[in-house]
């Protein structure tokens, strides 16, 4: 039977690699942990754990990491894992099958399920999901999105990772004529999940490490889109991150993400007919397709171009509803919600807000549902709703924004004394709060 061992490469680890070893350890027949200088107990955890463990000096470079974990490895097949991951229990029973395979197979893909709190709608071309629960470890995850990413491979030197950072193999693998074949097996994902803190650590390292990536070969074009993001996210430097985009278009046009962030880009700077021009690169089928009709929805709605929006949003629904994976996921819900708000800007007010209301009930979770719908209701003049509808939103966001939103809408339909219970409420939370301070001022106790 062919052996499988765990390759890992680890700094200042020593809460999250616990977990990740437990989950792995069932599966494989040994552990290699390459330290790249913790300063904590990750090397004493990770041999307390069972793992070969191996020191090397960091060189700002994760493939040559990487590579020197698997110099490492005596196994026939490697199995890679972070700390801030889990093997799902099923990927671990299933792996011993995947290890009997013809010669042509040279590894698999996993999915990587990435935890976020974030509520956006599109990262790239990936399809957002709702997060239910069920996972503890995730339990503050508002999305999650599946990446697909090759964990599972054979053990040869011709196989290595290359990139200075988001290190692949896939191009070795393709280049000896050999097959990476998918699988629904799932490693779950918490680093996004970390204190905003430890995760602009990280972040700022990965911003340095984006720049020499980018110094080093000029012409890939995954490097360029990874700066724009970081410019965008982390420097908020929209105009440096529109250069690096359009780099990334330029050097392949082929590629839907690159496109996907300049047109959000620019539907973030209301330069619409840009975002049109933008999006209208993407394919017009699949998740890229369903992502093209609906960011060109969005920039015709800016435009207050609503029958066209509408049109749009209708024709992207209906493809992402084509698919039976798609029923249910973040974009559906989210197109549910465009398409409902635009309805009752045109007039049509029952089915606009039918659709506004079942997406708030499919995922309380997402502030956008919760804001589009109290747009609606307070456009229509049904402000006794949307007070009703902004006390709700509270229980799943309990920020100082909703809880003066929600005291305005009560002061606007004459009902002060719920207004002050919602403002004391947020100043237990807000003490600090002017705003709210403000507004409780402006309302006389009982």
């Amino acid at each position: 039977m062919p052996t499988v061992g765990l390759s890992m490469i680890v700094k200042n680890a020593e809460k999250d690699i616990p977990y990740c070893l437990r989950s792995a350890k069932p599966a494989v027949d040994e552990i290699v942990v390459v330290d790249t200088g913790s300063t904590d107990r990750t090397k004493e955890v990770a041999a307390q754990c069972g793992a070969r463990v191996f020191s090397i000096p960091w060189e700002n470079h994760f493939a040559k990491a990487r590579n020197a974990a698997l110099e490492r490895m005596t196994t026939d097949w490697v199995l890679v894992l972070d700390p801030d991951e889990e093997l799902s229990p099923e990927a671990a029973s299933k792996i011993p099958s995947l290890l009997v395979c013809d010669e042509t197979v040279a590894g698999y893909l996993f999915l990587q399920r990435n935890y976020m709190k974030s509520d956006t709608k599109w990262i790239g071309c990936q399809t957002v999901h709702p997060w239910t629960g069920g996972i503890e470890r995730a339990q503050s995850a508002m999305i999650y999105v599946d990446n697909p990413s090759c964990r599972l491979f054979r053990r040869t030197p011709k196989i290595f990772y290359s990139r200075r950072i988001h290190e692949i193999l896939d191009p070795q693998i393709h280049a000896l004529g050999m097959k990476l074949e998918p699988t629904n097996l799932v490693i779950h994902h918490f680093g996004f999940l970390v204190d905003a803190g430890s995760r602009q650590a990280k972040d700022s390292g990965y911003l340095e490490l984006l720049k020499l990536a980018v110094e080093e070969d000029p012409n890939d074009d995954w490097n360029w889109m990874q700066l724009g993001m970081a410019q965008e996210t982390l420097l908020k430097d929209e105009d440096e991150a529109m250069q690096s985009y359009r780099r990334a278009s330029e050097l392949c046009a082929g590629n839907p993400n690159s496109w996907v962030c300049l047109a959000n880009l620019h539907l973030q700077r209301q330069e619409y007919r840009e975002a049109i021009e933008a999006a209208s690169h993407l394919p017009t089928e699949g998740a890229p397709g369903v992502i093209r009709l609906s960011m060109i929805g969005d920039a015709l709605h800016g435009l207050g171009r609503l029958q066209e929006a509408h049109r749009a949003y209708n024709a992207a629904l209906h493809l992402a509803r084509s698919n039976p994976l798609n029923n249910g996921t973040g974009s559906d819900l989210f197109l549910e919600s465009r398409l409902g708000y635009t309805e009752v800007r045109l007039g049509r007010t029952a089915s606009g807000l039918e659709k506004l209301k079942r997406a708030v009930e499919a995922a309380p979770d997402v502030a956008d549902h919760h804001d589009r719908l109290l747009k609606a209701l307070v456009l229509v003049q049904r402000n006794s709703e949307a007070a009703e509808a902004a006390e709700a939103a509270i229980a799943y966001s309990q920020t100082e924004s909703a809880f003066a939103r929600a005291a305005a809408l009560r002061l606007h339909v004459g009902d002060k004394e719920k207004a002050r219970n919602l403002l004391d409420q947020g100043l237990k939370l807000f003490g600090g709060s002017e705003r709210l301070s403000k507004l409780r001022a402006s309302i006389p106790s009982m």
